[in-house]
């Protein structure tokens, strides 16, 4: 009976044997075979749960989160600093965060948090009217070497983003290389958009 019981178990081990995890050399060719972010290209990250997803348009230095073949609905762009912008005094460049998003209000200014990993940030944010047409959009203009920037750049995990009105997070957005290459090109020296 024992080796009756003994034979079953070896085979129900054996049986489950085929499932077993990729070695590490296994997993390393896998992440290999995925193709390495080029911001020489335009480029889509992959889809979210949600169906969004960011991509990036070399040509403008700018990252947009929404459903594929679509307007963004919330952009990040290296932008030129106008002569009454204060953020990045020296490089002359700033990262331009614009949000559409139902409640904004052209005209009115509110903080916008964003939080990733356990840290927070905080920029202030005015409501604009959008080119795009259906009502106005949130609009901020961050210091690429400011904590703000660094957040988005240098974080692994998913970012969140809310007013200060306290509500729930309203959108989570994935930490992908399209949005990190923004504040990169930001970074670099010369011209936004060059």
């Amino acid at each position: 009976m024992r080796s009756a019981i003994l034979a079953t178990a070896m085979l129900a081990l054996t049986a489950c044997s085929g499932n077993e995890p990729a070695d590490d050399g296994e997993r390393a060719n896998l992440v290999e075979a995925q193709p390495a972010f080029d911001p020489g290209v335009d480029s889509e990250s992959e889809r979210g749960e949600d169906g969004r997803r960011w991509s990036y348009k070399t040509a403008s230095q700018s990252a947009l989160y929404g459903p594929p073949d679509e307007n963004g609905m919330l952009t990040l762009r290296c932008d030129s600093r106008g002569d009454d912008d204060e953020t990045a005094e020296e490089s002359g460049k700033t990262v331009l965060f614009n949000w559409i998003t139902p409640g904004a209000v052209a005209g009115e200014e509110r903080v916008l948090e964003l939080r990733s990993g356990g840290a927070t940030e905080r920029a202030e944010v005015t409501g604009i009217e959008s080119d795009l047409g259906g009502g106005a959009m949130w609009q901020a203009r961050l210091d690429p070497e400011a904590t703000q920037a660094g957040l988005l750049l240098e974080t692994e995990y998913p970012i969140s983003l809310r007013l200060d009105d306290g509500a729930e997070y309203s959108l989570r957005v994935p930490a992908t290389e399209q949005l990190r290459q923004v504040i990169r090109d930001c970074r670099a020296p010369g011209k936004a958009g060059e």
